[in-house]
């Protein structure tokens, strides 16, 4: 009889409490009211101290009111060093997210990104150490000229580089994907723009370092800096660019990537002078009377002789004269005396052709 009524005293709800509690399915509470509800005993000692492979973040967002935040997808059960809460539906606490359901987990110390690996390890020293041996393999060191996409350009024309590397971040994954396929449809003939690392979120320490190894540029569309990216980015002399219209972004690129071509220069013709007479002058140096056709002659330019439309030589205008004066250009319909730089060899009737080299990509 003892025994019976110590096991109903035990069942007894606490006589302070009994006419303020209600029982419910866990299922049915919402709100605040569903923390501390209890979890079933065997869900605890299945999860309690086993760390399994890293879950990937499903989704993250900073809650008004708590602390950072992220829906997560576990494969195996595990609990983190730093015992955080969590939650799953109707924001029930609970210990421990079982394999194959979703949940999310509070108290981190930062928002994660959309796709980061949160790795489960025995303690805080450990996750220490992984964070440091991870900066260690990020690191690139101190580069001693700064990176820019006129840096890049420049090193495009000189033939060094064959490809834009690019580090894509934008407010929205929708915004990822369209800008990393519109930039692949801009490459142009051999050369191409790679893009190595696209996400969503604030442009982070680890894409500046990324493109600093890499030697590209940080491309941000309607996105900001976390803290201290901005600094990492002056002291490894990495370019962020930040832009919030798309096409003015494509602009950018697509210019950078006309620069990747071998150039291609064309010939652009000046101006045209027909030599009339023929001066000898000091030191056996003789001088071209010349009346200006069309265009203009301009001093210390590139020529050519043409002799009954024959080719007779290319080189370099040494003087122009107007009458006495030194000018540094004759335009069209005005006389003047041309000293050829190294040549002689000039007759009446031969056609002086000015011209320069353009590029033409």
């Amino acid at each position: 009889m003892g025994r019976r009524r110590n096991r109903r005293a035990r069942l007894r709800p606490n006589r302070r409490w009994r006419r303020r509690t209600t029982r419910k399915p866990v299922g049915a509470v919402r709100g605040p009211r569903a923390q501390g509800q209890s979890r079933p005993a065997s869900r605890r000692r299945r999860c309690r101290g086993h760390a399994g492979p890293p879950a990937r973040t499903h989704r993250h967002r900073p809650d008004p009111g708590r602390n950072p935040a992220c829906r997560q997808l576990y494969r195996r059960r595990h609990s983190l060093g730093t015992r955080p809460r969590y939650r799953q539906r109707a924001w029930e606490t609970i210990d421990c997210i079982t394999p194959g359901s979703p949940g999310v987990v509070i108290g981190l110390n930062a928002v994660p990104e959309a796709g980061d690996i949160l790795t489960v390890v025995t303690g805080e020293r450990a996750a220490r150490q992984m964070a440091g041996r991870r900066d260690q393999r990020s690191s690139t060191g101190n580069m001693e000229t700064v990176l820019t996409l006129d840096s890049v350009v420049k090193q495009i024309d000189a033939g060094d580089v064959k490809e834009l590397v690019l580090v894509l971040k934008a407010d929205v994954q929708g915004s990822v994907e369209a800008a990393v396929h519109s930039i692949e449809q801009l490459s142009e003939g051999d050369v191409k723009a790679r893009v190595i690392h696209s996400a969503s979120g604030l442009v982070s320490e680890s894409d500046v370092q990324l493109a600093s190894a890499s030697g590209g540029i940080v491309l941000a569309f309607n996105v900001g800096f976390e803290v201290g990216a901005e600094r990492t980015a002056e002291r490894l002399g990495v370019e962020v660019r930040e832009y919030r219209i798309i096409y003015r972004l494509l602009e950018d690129v697509e210019g950078a990537l006309k620069g990747l071509l071998e150039p291609e220069y064309a010939e652009v013709v000046v101006g045209r002078a027909e030599i009339r007479e023929v001066f000898a002058g000091r030191r056996g140096v003789r001088i071209a009377g010349c009346r200006v056709m069309d265009g203009r002659i301009v001093r210390q330019g590139n020529i050519r002789i043409m002799r009954n439309d024959n080719i007779v030589t290319e080189t370099q205008i040494g003087s122009l004269r107007h009458f006495r004066d030194e000018v540094n250009q004759a335009t069209a319909g005005t006389e003047c005396g041309i000293v050829l730089d190294g040549f002689n060899d000039i007759e009446e009737g031969d056609m002086i052709v000015a011209y320069r080299m353009e590029r033409a990509n």
